[in-house]
């Protein structure tokens, strides 16, 4: 048996999301998948979990009383049992389906590019238990759930929070100018939930902040020409420069480049889009200034999640 989830990318609205903003995410081709084998002890759950072809995390779990028989990281395996409780208390009975099971995790992307190890789990388990994964998301890690959409979703979506609910529509997103953008990893991992933390904590974000974010988001996916794009880019990180009080990650980083560079989800860390012209010129410059991390729109977007 084997199950698939996507990872993800902000393209707008990060931060604003958890506030009800409309986002554009994009789920990737790089993902987890959780393959379900049976084991011999019909007490323990084996737990294996793969980084590419490297193995990362294992354990094995008594799961009538959550011991930890043996781990390769306690952290995790506490963790882990956290998020096998929710489950437990969410299916009852059907919980230990779990008995003698080996399960296995194998991610095709290193999780330090942020590409969603944690909401691609979540995926994988909320589709194997048969649970709507917003609730398992909701009980666990939280966040406003685009990320949760996105793993299984079949192309680019729309996303919104608002007060009758989740709102998650797929879109077409297959502009023209894709061969011009880049996505940058900073090598500078974030937490998202302390991002989150210190946003809401400078208590700056208004109800015109969010209409704002709605319009970028609106004029983003109808934009023809890059150029449009780019000054989105400048828009978004405009207004979220004041809403964090900090300065752009172009000013920080990269302010000698000729075009756009906008953060995706937490602001400094994980990836950055950047716009070009000529993209081995734009590659080298970034790889000079340290970032040899580099990918296109057609390697990170697989074309079976870009609508037609």
């Amino acid at each position: 048996m084997e199950i698939r989830a996507n990872g993800k990318l902000l393209l707008t609205g990060e931060y604003l999301v958890t506030k009800g903003a409309k986002a554009l995410a994009m789920p990737l081709k790089y993902g987890q998948s959780l393959f379900v084998a049976p084991n011999d002890n019909p007490r323990t759950l084996i737990w294996d979990s793969y980084e590419i072809d490297d193995i990362w995390f294992r354990a094995e779990i008594d799961i009538f009383d959550f011991e930890v028989k043996s781990t390769s990281d306690q952290v995790l395996s506490d963790r882990l049992i956290e998020i096998l409780d929710v489950i437990k208390k969410l299916k009852g009975s059907d919980f230990f389906i779990l008995a003698n099971k080996h399960l296995t995790t194998r991610s095709n992307f290193k999780f330090f590019l942020g590409l969603g190890s944690s909401s691609t789990l979540l995926s994988l388990l909320a589709q194997y238990f048969d649970i709507e994964p917003f609730q398992l998301s909701d009980n666990t890690f939280g966040g406003s759930g685009y990320d949760v959409a996105c793993a299984t979703a079949k192309g680019p979506i729309l996303y919104q929070n608002t007060d009758e609910g989740r709102v998650v529509e797929e879109v077409n997103y297959n502009p023209f100018y894709k061969d011009q953008l880049l996505f940058v990893y900073l090598g500078n991992k974030m937490n998202s939930r302390s991002s989150l933390s210190s946003f809401n904590s400078l208590d700056r974000c208004k109800k015109e902040d969010i209409e704002a974010f709605n319009s970028i988001t609106e004029r983003w996916l109808k934009s023809e020409f890059l150029e449009e794009v780019e000054d989105l880019i400048f828009e978004s990180e405009d207004r979220l420069s004041y809403l964090l009080n900090s300065k752009t990650v172009k000013e920080l980083s990269f302010a000698d480049y000729p075009y756009s560079v906008k953060s995706l989800g937490a602001w400094g860390g994980d990836m950055v889009l950047a716009t070009c012209r000529d993209r081995n010129e734009a590659i080298r410059y970034f790889k000079s200034k340290g970032h040899p991390v580099v990918y296109t729109f057609p390697e990170m977007i697989s074309s079976n999640t870009v609508l037609s």
